[in-house]
C-alpha cells in the first residue's frame, strides 16, 4: 500500500513553470539535478507525474501534460495549515521508469484560479486532511497519508 511520510528536510528548491504552447507543468531545480543514481518513478496523478527517487522514494517534483482546454476556471478556497517538508513514499519498492497511477484519469479534475495564479488536481469525492508543500509551489494534500489533491502556484508562460 503506498503511503507518504515526512522528511526532516524544507522543500526542494525550485521554479514551477506551466508552458500553455506544450500544455505541460514542468519543475526547474534549483541547485542539485532531479536525476538520481539509482533512477526515477513516478506517480500518476490523472496525466500529470510526480517524480521520486526510486532507492529513497523521496518525491521530487510534478511534470507531464496538462491541458489547459480541460480546467475548469473559477474560485479555489484558501488551504489552511500547510506544512513545508519533503516527502517520500512509504511501503513500495519500484523499478526506475515505472509509474503508480493513483486512482485512474477520469477521477481527477482540474482546477484553475486565474486570480490566484493557481492550478488545484483533485480526486472525486475525497477530502485531504493534510497539506504538505514538498516543493517550491507545490502543495500535496493527503488523505489518511495518501495523495488526494496537488496545489500548484506555477509561473504561467501563455
Amino acid at each position: 500500500m503506498l503511503i507518504m511520510r515526512r522528511l526532516e528536510q524544507g522543500p526542494l528548491g525550485g521554479q514551477l513553470v506551466y508552458r500553455a504552447e506544450d500544455y505541460e507543468i514542468d519543475f526547474d531545480q534549483i541547485g542539485t539535478s532531479q536525476q538520481t543514481e539509482a533512477g526515477t518513478a513516478s506517480l500518476l496523478l490523472g496525466t500529470l507525474q510526480i517524480d521520486f527517487d526510486v532507492s529513497s522514494g523521496e518525491l521530487i517534483a510534478p511534470w507531464g501534460l496538462l491541458p489547459h482546454t480541460r480546467w475548469v476556471v473559477g474560485p479555489l478556497s484558501s488551504l489552511v495549515g500547510v506544512d513545508s517538508a519533503r516527502l517520500a513514499i512509504a511501503g513500495v519498492r519500484m523499478d526506475t521508469g515505472v509509474a503508480i497511477a493513483i486512482g485512474t484519469a477520469d477521477e481527477w479534475t482540474t482546477n484553475f484560479d486565474a486570480s490566484r495564479g493557481q492550478l488545484q488536481l483533485s480526486m472525486a469525492h475525497v477530502n485531504p486532511d493534510t497539506f504538505v508543500e514538498f516543493a517550491t509551489g507545490c502543495v500535496l494534500g493527503l488523505s489518511a497519508r495518501r495523495p488526494v489533491v496537488l496545489r500548484l502556484s506555477p509561473r504561467f508562460d501563455w
